[in-house]
């Protein structure tokens, strides 16, 4: 848990040092999913590590002796706030998606009040409300999440000629007024994620991803035993929001073609909140291939 906080803190730096915004998608991927696992619904649990398997004897506990995780926690929840925005010269960055409200100073002198009002990362709508002190001319730059393929903005129910993405930023730089609204539309399909194909312990296995969030699978979910489940390619994803689960969660499930229900996933930070059981982020795509001995004879060798 305290790396995953280490990680969204470096980022932040590098995200100001050189304006990119590969480095604001590190951290919210960090944010989201390694740090929030750390800490149970409760509020009152902590995991000190966060593995992306169980066989469901790992468990947050209360304290531990050296108590890193629950205080960096306690620390980094109320600090969200400094990573939303950043600005340089006359332009605000938007680096993440959640309802707030802003006060920005901008480098000419502005106040900028900036609402965002969204169900993000549930889906990737989100509205702004721009409310500068007086008429002025300035830029306001939009994340475009690297897990995004498509994306549509609009500024007073009007689309721009031409969206210009900059470093990862759809940049909007025009006269703003008191009022003026902007609408973000991020797609946010189900993706199947790979790891590097030196890691293994991975071959022939995919994670789920839904926007920022890494999904997982717990036996509790599950008709068949965790390590029978699958996903070939055949498998068609389906979401379902469901607001008493878990705190209210949007839901993953697999379905093959003959509309059979594969799998039910959930979000990864959610894990480990009900009755214990395996969990596992990586899922195999089909069953791997079995060996059996070789009883020809051998003839000779080179």
């Amino acid at each position: 848990t305290c790396a995953a906080i280490g990680m969204v803190l470096w980022n932040h730096r590098m995200n100001l040092l050189y304006g990119d915004a590969k480095y604001a998608d590190v951290l919210e991927r960090s944010m989201y999913n390694g740090v929030l696992a750390g800490l149970s619904l409760s509020g009152d649990k902590f995991f000190y590590v966060n593995p992306l398997s169980s066989d469901g004897s790992h468990h947050r506990v209360p304290w531990f002796d050296c108590s890193c995780c629950p205080t960096n926690i306690a620390r980094f929840l109320p600090s969200i706030g400094n990573y939303v925005y950043a600005v340089s010269d006359n332009e605000v960055y938007v680096n993440l998606y959640l309802g707030n409200t802003g006060s920005i100073h901008l480098g000419n002198g502005l106040i900028l009040r900036l609402q965002q009002t969204t169900q993000y990362p549930w889906n990737g709508r989100v509205e702004f409300a721009v409310q500068p002190e007086q008429e002025a001319e300035f830029g306001i730059r939009l994340r475009v999440p690297g897990w995004c393929g498509s994306v549509q903005v609009n500024v007073n129910g009007e689309a721009p000629e031409q969206i210009r993405i900059e470093q990862g930023y759809i940049r909007l730089w025009r006269r703003w007024a008191p009022g003026d609204r902007i609408v973000l539309e991020m797609d946010m399909p189900v993706e199947r994620v790979y790891s590097h194909p030196l890691v293994m312990m991975n071959e022939g296995k995919t994670a789920l991803q839904r926007g920022p969030l890494v999904y997982c699978l717990e036996q509790t979910d599950q008709e068949v035993p965790l390590n029978a489940v699958q996903v070939p390619s055949d498998v068609r994803f389906a979401i379902r929001h469901d607001s008493g689960l878990l705190g209210g969660i949007t839901v993953i499930e697999g379905y093959d073609g003959a509309g059979q229900r594969r799998l039910t996933a959930v979000p990864y930070y959610a894990w480990d909140n009900r009755e214990a059981g395996p969990m596992t982020v990586w899922i195999p795509e089909e069953q791997p291939k079995s060996l059996r001995v070789y009883t020809g004879q051998i003839v000779g060798r080179s």
